[in-house]
């Protein structure tokens, strides 16, 4: 490699670095200027609560400017660095060479400026690249690229650190002054209420009460800024609510008969909507009841239809028992007192029954018992009427 390239190799390698020092500067400069930009755009919005189409000009002012810090001062020059695009050519950076090294300033320029006149063709040719040989000599000797000094950049930190310990101070202390003006600055198009000083606190969400009930419930306010008045809100109307403590509310929805919503208000403020579930009563649309008689009866099936009152349903079935029982005057003897028969006069022929006979008996006679699936009869032995081989023969009319 002949002198005089390595002298335009150390030009190149001082290109390069010159970008680079342009990067380093950019990033510095973009952090610094996008945190310095976003809280000045959070804290006009947190205290101006701007409309949408402020918040809209904000956003895309914060974008644009910060897009164009980013592409002039990190992406172009990145491009140059690898050699897209128009880049300083070798004499400009000779001048800037020239003022860290005065003394080579006009020497190095008019080297170049030497080169790029020679004629392979004139007579004084090869006495003119000796010459422009010698002087790359003498020049490459310098380390072109320590005209550019990183540490230079360190001077950029003096605002950039302030600005960073201000948002972490911030981001740490005081989250929701970011967050709040964030959001609404992010979400421009939104509508954003205006915070209540106080807060509805409501634990009875989506509770269910059966259908033409009351709904009873409590509210209870917290904050700073506890309002006299505050209202539950239907589609029964807006009732206002009994005050029960400082910040505890009492109120209630009368006789709902479907799912409702409500939400409460207070001070032009209002809460989100809850909701009870009313559950339906449960109702028998027909019922229909078909009574079958023993045989013995002789005695119809009956058929008892309601429509939906299933008290009075189970009344009917009540009456057709009772006829029931009043129609049954045959039993079975399970037991014969020790006294029964004992009076001669009155059974001179002996007694009337023995246990394990049927017998037929008037319809109120002796005392009723009730035992699962049926009755057991206490009766005296004058009441027994007779005795039947077959109850299946026996006929009874109401």
């Amino acid at each position: 490699m002949s002198a005089f390239d390595r002298l335009l190799s150390q030009i190149d390698a001082f290109i390069r670095k010159f970008y680079k020092n342009q990067i380093i500067k950019g990033v510095l400069l973009f952090i610094g200027f996008l945190i310095l930009t976003y809280l000045f755009m959070v804290t006009l919005e947190y205290f101006g609560r701007f409309s949408s189409v402020v918040r809209g000009l904000l956003l895309f002012s914060f974008i644009g400017v910060n897009g164009f810090i980013l592409a002039k001062y990190i992406f172009l020059p990145s491009l140059k660095l690898r050699s897209y695009g128009t880049r300083i050519n070798r004499y400009q950076a000779s001048n800037i060479i020239g003022r860290f090294f005065p003394s080579v300033s006009d020497r190095l320029l008019n080297t170049l400026q030497l080169n790029d006149q020679m004629n392979p063709n004139s007579a004084d040719y090869e006495l003119i690249s000796a010459s422009v040989q010698q002087r790359s000599a003498s020049l490459s000797v310098l380390p072109f690229t320590d005209a550019i000094d990183f540490n230079e950049n360190k001077r950029y930190l003096k605002w950039v650190i302030p600005v960073v310990l201000i948002l972490i101070s911030i981001g740490v202390f005081s989250p929701s002054f970011l967050k709040q003006g964030t959001e609404r600055v992010v979400n421009f198009n939104q509508h954003f209420e205006v915070p209540a000083p106080f807060k509805f606190v409501f634990e009875g969400a989506n509770e269910s009460i059966e259908e033409g009930e009351d709904y009873l419930f409590e509210l209870e306010l917290t904050g700073n800024e506890i309002p006299e008045k505050v209202y539950v809100k239907s589609n029964q109307g807006r009732f206002l609510l009994q005050r029960k403590a400082k910040n505890l509310f009492v109120g209630k929805l009368t006789q709902l008969k479907s799912n409702t919503a409500f939400h409460f208000e207070a001070n032009e403020f209002s809460s989100r909507e809850f909701n009870v579930n009313v559950i339906s009563k449960t109702a028998i649309g027909k019922l229909e009841a078909t009574i079958t008689y023993p045989s013995y009866l002789g005695l119809e099936p009956e058929v008892i239809k309601n429509a939906g009152d299933l008290t009075g349903t189970l009344m009917a079935l009540q009456e057709s028992l009772d006829r029931l029982r009043i129609a049954t005057n045959c039993g079975y003897v399970l037991k014969i007192g020790p006294l029964a028969y004992h009076d001669k006069e009155k059974y001179p022929t002996g007694p009337w029954c023995k246990k394990g006979d049927w017998v037929i008996f008037a319809r109120y006679a002796g005392s009723r018992l009730p035992i699962e699936g049926g009755e057991v009869r206490i009766l005296n032995d004058d009441e027994v009427l007779g005795t039947i081989g077959d109850p299946e023969s026996i006929l009874h009319y109401i």
